[in-house]
């Protein structure tokens, strides 16, 4: 069974992980289908920044599933 501690970081890190699967099976192909130069280039910004979110996010999120789990084992 899961203890309710691990839930936050297990979301986070799964959220990220299906971020990644989807972008890496061709899941942003939406931004090579020709559109106006602005909306192109917000959306390349907006999934930048989602990027950088999801890998910061992720790092504290296993960060923070280790150090609760070595915390639990002793």
């Amino acid at each position: 069974m899961v203890k309710k501690e691990y839930v936050p970081g297990a979301a986070v890190a799964g959220g990220v992980v299906l971020f990644w699967l989807v972008g890496l099976s061709g899941g942003f192909s939406f931004l090579s289908d020709p559109k106006p130069l602005l909306i192109t280039l917000t959306w390349l910004m907006l999934v930048y920044v989602a990027v950088a979110a999801t890998l910061i996010a992720g790092s504290l999120a296993v960060t923070d599933l280790v150090r609760r789990r070595l915390r639990n084992r002793q």
